[in-house]
């Protein structure tokens, strides 16, 4: 099995812009999760709606790290823009150092990701079926819970479908609607 020479992981900064000196950092192996599933994580781990990303550039930040020689650097989307360079280098002096921070930090500890959440965090109607106990264990029973689902879904079609042409005009008229389902079988 040959190990790759060079890690590379997702980093995703955000603030909160009430509160913008508490800075939230954290770090995913590349593969794992986008740049954008973490922003999410981060506010439901976090608990904050308001959270904004301090860089929103088009690929966020990468981080490399050499395996053999544990350098680690840090990749930006460079911006062609000659005042947004100088912008992206102010607040680049600020967070890097944090960044470097909490990556080592992370390493020390033998983790691969400073932020994770089960999935059914994310779903809301996940999380209420684990939580009334109706979720498969296995895939025949997916498949069964799946069917059992559609045909409770069809069944409430078909009644609120009944009881909208039961109120219709013509619902006490049983030979004016065979004349209308006539004249639209025809084409008329």
């Amino acid at each position: 099995m040959i190990l790759a020479s060079v890690l590379r992981y997702r980093v995703v900064c955000s603030y909160n812009p009430e509160k913008p000196e508490k800075l939230y950092i954290d770090i995913c192996r590349d593969g794992f999760c986008s740049h954008d599933l973490m922003f999410d994580m981060q506010k439901k781990k976090y608990h904050d709606d308001k959270l904004e990303r301090v860089f929103n550039d088009s690929r966020g930040i990468m981080l490399n790290y050499g395996r053999e020689d544990g350098t680690i650097k840090l990749i930006y989307t460079k911006h062609r823009d000659k005042m947004a360079q100088l912008a992206q280098e102010k607040k680049r002096a600020l967070i890097d150092p944090k960044i470097l921070e909490v990556f080592k930090k992370m390493n020390e500890n033998g983790f691969g990701l400073t932020i994770s959440m089960p999935m059914y965090a994310y779903s809301e109607e996940l999380g209420k079926k684990l939580n009334k106990g109706d979720y498969a264990r296995t895939p025949q029973e997916e498949a069964a819970l799946l069917a059992k689902e559609n045909n409770e879904r069809l069944e409430k079609l078909k009644k609120i479908r009944q009881d909208f042409y039961a109120k219709q005009k013509y619902a006490s008229a049983p030979h004016l609607a065979l004349m209308i389902k006539q004249l639209r079988q025809s084409g008329d």
